[in-house]
């Protein structure tokens, strides 16, 4: 994760040798690169297939020359475009890009012209996000100062979401959760899954959080920081919780939800009695009668529109298990606030 393709090759076959000489790795593993257009070389191509990775996500964000520089991306379309064929010419098969819709004067035909190229290219899959705009950055200033237009507005980016999703998905795309469309077989987001399902995640390096059994931690960010904890760990505390049952199960039904909608079975493991259920089926109710999911008597699944609205449903599910396991007297510790760190996060149009 990060940007890997920053360091050498070299150094990164070397960190790659020590992770398949210390740890048990599955033949069938799924190892992921992620990398922008400006740090992949031909260098790190031929390392990473002799290394034995077999997955690449790589930051492209768009193929317009004019928003790549807005975006302070290095490199034209064109640049991006030979360098995912260089993946493919290689032989790697999944391979993935992200894309960043709604940026500061982006047109509909900017978007369409985006959408025609991956159209041409043998992606995986993709990730797709709307460009949120943070407060001081060099993006920000620009448009407060007028020097660029500003960006479009949430009725836009609705109808960006709705004509990426419809234009892919008759390309043999499929959703297969919030922002994130793939070629069945292909892409199969492994890490995300195991994320949601509760499972170990081993975090190496300054700043990456993970999970190992019952405690989820983060190491220091600071390089210095984290090379201390390195060789001498109990002389740097990282940081870390303890999780229960509670906080599982939310983070288990978040999960679902990012992944379109869970079946009412799915609530038999909460660990509380029937209040809670009943708060999260009234939650449902309200959230139906806004046209944001479908119900019935096996489960919930999101609509379109619950989709492009899913990280602050998931969130509102969250909050909902919050504040019925206090108001219920659970004694398992309380589930923090939850996100999926994805998708739109505007006010939920319906719920209070």
């Amino acid at each position: 994760g990060g940007t890997p393709t920053s360091l050498s090759p070299k150094a990164l076959q070397k960190i790659l040798e020590a992770l398949h000489s210390r740890l048990n790795v599955s033949p069938s593993a799924e190892i992921t690169i992620e990398t922008t257009v400006s740090d992949l070389s031909e260098e790190h191509v031929a390392a990473f297939r002799e290394s034995g990775v077999t997955r690449f996500s790589v930051g492209v964000q768009t193929f317009s020359s004019r928003g790549r520089e807005l975006l302070g991306r290095w490199g034209t379309g064109e640049t991006a475009i030979a360098k995912l064929n260089s993946l493919h010419d290689a032989g790697f098969r999944d391979v993935g890009i992200d894309l960043i819709y709604n940026w500061s004067g982006q047109t509909e035909e900017d978007l369409l012209e985006d959408l025609k190229v991956i159209k041409s290219l043998d992606l995986a899959g993709l990730s797709f996000y709307a460009l949120i705009l943070i407060e001081g950055t060099a993006l920000h200033q620009m448009i407060s100062a007028g020097h660029c237009p500003p960006m479009g507005g949430l009725v836009q980016e609705k109808r960006f979401f709705d004509l990426i999703v419809d234009e892919l998905t008759t390309q043999g795309f499929s959703l297969l959760e919030l922002t994130k469309l793939v070629k069945p077989g292909r892409d199969e987001y492994r890490y995300v899954r195991i994320r949601y399902d509760n499972g170990d995640t081993l975090a190496l390096g300054a700043g990456a959080g993970g999970r190992l059994g019952h405690q989820i931690y983060r190491n220091p960010s600071d390089i210095s920081d984290y090379r201390q904890h390195v060789e001498n760990p109990a002389s740097s505390p990282i940081m870390r919780f303890r999780v229960d049952r509670s906080y599982d199960f939310a983070n288990r039904l978040v999960g679902k939800l990012v992944f379109g909608g869970f079946e009412w079975s799915a609530l038999d493991a909460f660990p509380n009695d029937g209040d809670i259920i009943g708060a999260l089926h009234a939650l449902t109710k309200e959230l139906a009668a806004d046209g944001l999911v479908q119900a019935d008597s096996r489960g919930l699944l999101l609509t379109r529109k619950g989709t492009f609205w899913g990280n602050n449903i998931a969130q509102e599910f969250a909050s909902t298990l919050a504040e019925a396991s206090r108001g219920g007297g659970n004694r398992h510790t309380s589930i923090p606030h939850m996100s999926t760190g994805r998708g739109s996060s505007h006010p939920l149009p319906g719920v209070e």
